[in-house]
C-alpha cells in the first residue's frame, strides 16, 4: 500500500512537471500579449575516476571495482516573465550531506546571485554512488587513503555542479557568442569621457573596430566548428589589442586598426593550420 502511494505521488509530480513545460509559453493578460518562460538544461558526468567506497549498503567490504554505467548530475534552470530564476539539480548520488549542500549553495549565491530558496539539490538515492564528505563515515572501514579520496571527490563534485549552472557548461559555439559579446561590450560599447582617444570616435573608427570584432567571430566560429577549443581563441595575443583599440588608436590613425586586423588574421591563419 505504501509503495502504491509513492508511485501515485511520483506520477502526479511527473505530470505536473510535464505540464509546466507544455505550457511554458503562456499569455499572462490578453491585453498585454504573450510572454515566454525561459529554460536551460545541462548535464555532466560525475563518475569517480578511481575506486571508492559506495554509499548505502553497510554489508560491503571493499571499494568499487569498476564502472558499468556513468553517474550524472543534471541541471534545469527556469526563468519566469519577471526574470525570477529557479534551479533544479539532480544527481546519481545517495544524498547531499548538509556541509556539501551548504558549500554548493553558498558558491551558487556568490557567483550567480541565487538565494537558497531558488536552488533545489536532489539525489536519486542510488546505492551505487560514492560516499561523500561528512556522510556515513561510521559504517565503513575507511582508512586515511579512502578518506582523502572522498574529500578530493567531494571537492571536485562541488566544482562540477557549480560549473553545471554557469556558462562554462555550454558548447564552445555558444560560448564563442558570449565571448565576442563581452569583447563588443568592453572594446566597443564602453566609452570613457576622460580618455583623449575614447571621448569621441569618428564613424570610420567605429566601423573599423566592429570589422575586427566580426572578423574574430566569423573566423572563430569556423575554427570552433573544425574542433579548435575556444580557449585557443581566447589566448590569441592580439585579443588584448582589439579590446584596447578604442583607447589606443586615435581617429587619425586608421592604419593602426589595419595592423591589428592583420595580426589577428595571421594568428587565426596559424591556428587554422592546426585544425585543417
Amino acid at each position: 500500500m505504501l509503495k502504491m502511494r509513492k508511485l501515485i505521488l511520483l506520477q502526479i509530480f511527473l505530470s505536473f512537471l510535464a505540464l509546466s513545460f507544455l505550457y511554458a509559453k503562456t499569455s499572462i493578460d490578453p491585453d498585454e500579449g504573450t510572454g515566454e518562460w525561459k529554460a536551460g538544461v545541462a548535464s555532466i558526468v560525475i563518475t569517480p575516476e578511481q575506486p571508492m567506497w559506495l554509499a548505502g549498503y553497510a554489508a560491503r567490504n571493499h571499494p568499487s571495482e569498476g564502472t558499468m554505467h556513468d553517474l550524472w548530475a543534471k541541471a534545469l534552470v527556469l526563468e519566469d516573465l519577471n526574470e525570477e530564476r529557479a534551479v533544479l539539480i539532480t544527481s546519481d548520488l545517495l544524498e547531499f550531506p548538509k556541509n556539501l549542500s551548504d558549500h554548493i549553495r553558498d558558491r551558487l549565491e556568490d557567483q550567480f546571485s541565487l538565494s537558497r530558496s531558488q536552488i533545489i539539490l536532489s539525489s536519486s538515492h542510488t546505492h551505487s554512488g560514492p560516499v561523500l564528505s561528512g556522510a556515513l563515515y561510521d559504517i565503513y572501514p575507511l582508512d586515511s587513503d579512502q578518506l582523502e579520496k572522498i574529500d578530493q571527490y567531494s571537492g571536485k563534485l562541488a566544482d562540477q555542479i557549480v560549473k553545471l549552472v554557469g556558462p562554462d557548461v555550454l558548447p564552445d559555439q555558444q560560448r564563442l557568442v558570449l565571448f565576442v559579446a563581452e569583447l563588443i561590450k568592453n572594446g566597443f560599447l564602453q566609452q570613457s569621457a576622460f580618455d583623449e582617444n575614447d571621448m569621441y570616435c569618428v564613424p570610420e573608427r567605429q566601423v573599423g573596430i566592429l570589422r575586427v570584432l566580426m572578423l574574430l567571430y566569423r573566423r572563430g566560429s569556423e575554427l570552433v566548428g573544425r574542433g579548435a577549443p575556444l580557449a585557443r581563441l581566447r589566448e590569441l595575443p592580439s585579443i588584448q589589442a582589439v579590446v584596447r583599440a578604442r583607447l589606443e588608436v586615435p581617429d587619425d590613425a586608421p592604419e593602426k586598426l589595419a595592423e591589428i586586423q592583420d595580426r589577428l588574421t595571421a594568428e587565426l591563419d596559424e591556428l587554422e593550420r592546426s585544425y585543417t
